[in-house]
Parts: C-alpha cells; sequence; structure tokens
C-alpha cells in the first residue's frame, strides 16, 4: 500500500513539475542582427535555453543559466556570454520570468562587446 502511495505522490509531482514549465520567447536584436532565444523556465529556474539568428537554421543552446537578482547570465559552447537584464514593458528591473517583457543588456566574447535588446513575443510563435 505504501509503495502505491509513493507512486501516486510520484506521478503528480511530476504532472505539477511538467504543468508548471512555461516556454517564452523574445525576439529582437544581439549587435546589428536579428536573432530569437527561447527560455525553457520553470518558476525562477532556466531549464533549458537556446538561440537563433534570422536567416540561419543552427540554434545555439546555451550550456550555463544563472539567474542573480533582475539579472540572467547564459554562456553558450563558443564562448559567448549574455548578461540579460529582465525588465518589464516600461524597462523597470524584475525578478520573475512571468513578468519579464524585455530582456537587454549585451552579449560578449573575446574583444566583442554587442548590445542585445529583445521583446517577449507571443508563445505560439515557432
Amino acid at each position: 500500500m505504501k509503495l502505491r502511495s509513493l507512486f501516486i505522490v510520484g506521478i503528480l509531482l511530476a504532472v505539477t513539475l511538467v504543468a508548471s514549465a512555461e516556454t517564452l520567447r523574445y525576439r529582437g536584436s544581439i549587435g546589428q542582427r536579428t536573432a530569437m532565444i527561447t527560455l525553457n523556465v520553470s518558476g525562477d529556474d532556466v531549464t533549458d535555453a537556446s538561440y537563433r539568428y534570422d536567416r540561419e537554421t543552427a540554434t545555439t543552446t546555451f550550456s550555463q543559466s544563472h539567474l542573480m537578482g533582475t539579472t540572467l547570465v547564459l554562456a553558450d559552447e563558443d564562448g559567448n556570454i549574455f548578461h540579460l537584464h529582465l525588465q518589464d514593458a516600461a524597462g523597470d528591473g524584475v525578478k520573475d520570468f512571468p513578468h519579464t517583457q524585455q530582456l537587454q543588456g549585451n552579449m560578449t566574447r573575446d574583444e566583442l562587446d554587442l548590445p542585445v535588446l529583445l521583446k517577449r513575443v507571443d508563445t505560439t510563435v515557432p
């Protein structure tokens, strides 16, 4: 009986975690190029993140992500590091993803330092 109860609790927890995960998409510019960043978030955790430049088929996955206050730091395998400030529509800092309407900051690698400005788009965009 205890094993069955634990099994049911495990299923309920898994369903709750899946139900609370959300995919957020932000479109805008990285330097002079148009791009989209996709974040899969669960609460305050980024469970998966990637970006893709327009007119390119390749998607780059971020290997690291850390949320520190109102700043999201993302890094990919190519050495690109993004420092993105979570902001509402007015540009004020926010500390959670449901209220984040835009990401503003920069992408750096070696001598490269590009401005980044991305605005949230409808989650139904492919």
